[in-house]
């Protein structure tokens, strides 16, 4: 399936001649299978083929919460908390997306606790080399 077949209402958005309205319309004839995490990211930020596109992201987030799609690490996560709350998403996806953000909130809690500030700590031991 085609992007475009994915959200008919692709055709009738307003060419502005912005870099949004051109990546999306760059990938209009882009079969689903063939964008990218960070096409992904993009279109659910843009509300572009949420129902289609959410199980794909879901898929990806499933084996990696954190996964940076293009921008930073969670971002791919981000676009499609940001669908879920401008576009919806259906039930048993937004149920994927609940346990998602339960093990993105311990990888957080555990960076927290423990990376930021063994990091934290090299930094300063460095400070005067």
């Amino acid at each position: 399936m085609r992007l475009i077949d994915a959200d008919p209402s692709l055709a009738s958005r307003p060419d502005v001649g912005s870099g949004v309205s051109d990546r999306a319309r760059s990938l209009w004839q882009c079969e689903l299978s063939d964008l990218s995490q960070g096409d992904l990211a993009f279109c659910l930020r843009q509300g572009i083929g949420v129902a289609h596109l959410a199980p794909l992201a879901i898929g990806a987030l499933t084996v990696e919460p954190l996964l940076e799609a293009e921008l930073y690490p969670g971002d791919l996560l981000t676009s499609l908390l940001h669908a879920e709350a401008h576009y919806g998403l259906g039930s048993d996806t937004a149920s994927d997306l609940a346990e998602i953000c339960s093990v993105a909130l311990t990888g957080a809690e555990s960076i927290q606790e423990i990376v930021v500030p063994a990091a934290a700590a090299f930094v300063a031991s460095r400070a005067g080399t």
